[in-house]
């Protein structure tokens, strides 16, 4: 046996005198060959042994069944604590190298944080600072050209599917109540003082309470009159600016509802008029 020394760790390895003479014995082990020539670029391109050759069919199931169940060598994932809560979790060796601190999820860490924030010996004014204007340059260029961030517009025919992909996904009234719930949507100022000046028959349901299914779409209005076909919507000055309130009460008519629609303004400036016309509303 003939002592070498590898080309790739360095390390003393023996070999038959025979695989030297076939121009052999330069690394101590397949790993180190393959890492050796990923390092010099032997690999890249024209200069890879396989460039242009496709292996057959047998030749890859028979490269499948003997690597089945085996580690790659180029693996790099290790079993690593979290720091925080103690459990095992899977990370890279670069995260390993590079992060003093490893946690199982984003949830240990932020409790981390956290509690390194209360024993002073974290300062959050390292985490809450503010960028640079080179610092902000350099996020501008890497971020420039990035379709798939804010601030890309939608064409036409993508706004007109996402429209009616939501619209169907409303219908489901488990769905409604889901999002309703999570908005956690509270009358607004408007429909408060609505709901105070007029009479308890005058019910607030514009929580997802109460729905009415109208053509291919579902409605919520703000106040329903108890025991009777009858709603009320405030309209907000700025949000309906652009509605016109006859189309809505049509709306409610085709499936025998009779609907009073007010503004915003009326509701704060017109208090005696809006009591007047719910009166005769829902006589």
């Amino acid at each position: 046996m003939v002592k070498r020394i590898c080309q790739n760790c360095g390390k003393e390895f023996y070999i038959y005198p025979a695989w030297v003479k076939k121009g052999g014995g330069l690394f101590c082990s397949k790993i180190c060959f393959v890492k050796f020539g990923i390092d010099n670029g032997r690999y890249e391109g024209k200069n890879n042994p396989n460039w242009g050759k496709h292996p057959s069919k047998e030749t890859r199931e028979k490269i499948g069944n003997a690597n089945r169940g085996k580690k790659s060598p180029f693996n790099t994932q290790r079993e690593i604590k979290c720091d925080f809560c103690g459990k095992k979790t899977i990370k890279t060796k670069y995260l390993i190298e590079k992060c003093s601190k490893h946690f199982c999820n984003a949830k240990c860490h932020s409790k981390y944080i956290s509690k390194e924030c209360k024993n002073g010996n974290i300062n959050m004014a390292k985490f809450n600072r503010l960028h640079t204007q080179e610092e902000k340059d350099k996020i501008s260029l890497k971020l420039k050209g990035n379709k798939h961030l804010l601030g890309h517009k939608r064409s036409k025919r993508t706004k007109i599917k996402d429209s009616l992909a939501s619209k169907n996904k409303w219908k489901d009234p488990e769905f409604r109540q889901k999002i309703l719930k999570v908005n956690k949507r509270r009358p607004t100022n408007p429909e408060k003082i609505f709901d105070d000046i007029t009479p308890d028959n005058v019910r607030y349901v514009g929580n997802g309470q109460w729905w009415r299914q109208i053509n291919s779409h579902s409605r919520n209005p703000d106040f329903k009159i108890t025991n009777q076909n009858k709603v009320i919507e405030i309209y907000g000055d700025y949000w309906h600016r652009n509605d016109n309130p006859d189309n809505i009460i049509e709306e409610y008519k085709s499936v025998g509802l009779d609907c009073l629609v007010f503004w915003e303004h009326e509701v704060y400036k017109e208090t005696d008029k809006v009591i007047s016309k719910v009166k005769e509303f829902i006589k």
